[in-house]
């Protein structure tokens, strides 16, 4: 047996010299002192003992890749972590990118201002440690919005948190942030259809509804003669101003008098439209518009002085939530933009660390009625929801 032990373990110092020489041959320069170890060598009594040393690390390295280049999710997003992701979806390799970055999220506002900023600060404040934040604008237009999505795209932005403008145009960009699988949060405007943004907070105007008509209603003594005025947000307003139409039905002396829906968002067919109904309706003492992007048009293209004595009400007033005052605008409802975007940190926080946001896809916050006598309406947000209802 120890006979057998030694001319096994002959056989083997002879490969290994003979290795030793190929390496020795291939060497060069610096590299001499590392020619190739060998796998096994004999102990004292001629045993062959393993090292393992190159073994174990190749197969541990081998076992690390493989591992790594496993790593995805059933969503099919990229999930935040050391590496960065190009446009097209192809992974750059971790130790291609510098230790100190970070993944970068886009925000997408309306604006940087009044309560688009509150949202801007809440996120940023809550994000900017972990992420790099983007701050992109679209000022209410859906081409400035999609241009935000493409660039967000093409920068490998691992998630985008978007206030978006219009449900059905919204959807375009979030299926193609989708496509080049980079999650999307809408918060409040959110969209009707369902399973495309992996989270969707809201803002719940349609249940203040009843109390902001009830509002106005004490406010004009229950006396007025009010003109509709729909452009932004065409189509999405017509359920809205039903229903408010529908709450004043009880008040005889509260009158419709003209309404304007107008499919272009045009400034200036606006005003036409205004000018025409209220020169055909003397008696209109109220305007009632959508969005503040409309009373923004009424109040600077008519001017205060020319709106003197009628009444400015807003049912998606954010966009003027700091001309609450009362001349002209005497009320508006408005979107709890901290709370909002708290909510939206917490859910971009729990997506990117774990893949999921929990088991419903739409949050619904109620809004807030805001009017010139009594401020800001403190509300209560609502507990998680899964109907797709409410857009």
């Amino acid at each position: 047996m120890r006979n057998a032990k030694c001319f096994a373990g002959l056989v083997l110092s002879c490969t290994a010299l003979l290795l030793g020489g190929c390496g020795e041959s291939q060497k060069t320069g610096a590299s001499e002192q590392t020619s190739v170890i060998p796998a096994q060598e004999l102990n004292e009594s001629g045993e062959t003992v393993s090292t393992g040393t190159e073994t174990e690390s190749s197969e541990e390295q081998n076992a690390s890749e493989e591992a790594s280049s496993k790593e995805t999710k059933e969503s099919g997003f990229h999930l935040g972590g050391p590496g960065r992701r190009r446009s097209s979806g192809q992974e750059i390799p971790a130790e291609d990118v510098e230790d100190d970055t970070q993944d970068t999220i886009f925000l997408i506002l309306p604006t940087e201002a009044g309560l688009d900023l509150i949202e801007q600060e809440t996120i940023c404040e809550s994000l900017e440690e972990d992420y790099e934040i983007e701050i992109r604008t679209h000022e209410g237009n859906i081409k400035e919005q999609s241009a935000a999505f493409e660039e967000a795209i093409d920068a490998g932005a691992v998630m985008i948190i978007c206030d978006n403008v219009r449900a059905d145009d919204t959807l375009v960009s979030v299926q193609s942030a989708r496509d080049a699988e980079i999650p999307t949060i809408l918060i409040n405007g959110g969209m009707s259809t369902t399973g495309v943004a992996v989270s969707q907070v809201i803002t719940d105007r349609y249940s203040c509804i009843g109390r902001f008509a009830q509002e106005f209603a004490e406010y004009c003594e229950h006396k007025a003669q009010y003109l509709i005025v729909s452009a932004y947000g065409y189509g999405q307003s017509e359920d809205y101003l039903t229903a408010f139409r529908d709450a004043l039905s009880s008040y005889s002396k509260i009158q419709k008098t003209d309404e304007i829906y107008i499919e272009e968002e045009s400034s200036e067919e606006i005003f036409d439209e205004i000018f025409l109904s209220l020169r055909e309706h003397p008696e209109t003492d109220t305007i009632v518009c959508w969005s503040g992007e409309e009373a923004e048009i009424v109040l600077e293209t008519f001017g205060s002085n020319a709106v003197s004595g009628k009444t400015v009400l807003c049912l998606q007033g954010d966009a003027i939530s700091d001309r609450i005052d009362g001349s002209p605008v005497f009320a508006a409802i408005l979107k709890p933009a901290e709370e909002l975007a708290e909510i939206a940190a917490e859910e971009a926080r729990s997506y990117l660390a774990t893949g999921s946001v929990g088991q419903n896809e739409c949050i619904y916050l109620e809004g807030e009625i805001r009017t010139a006598k009594s401020g800001k309406e403190e509300s209560v947000p609502e507990e998680k929801e899964s109907s797709e209802e409410m857009m």
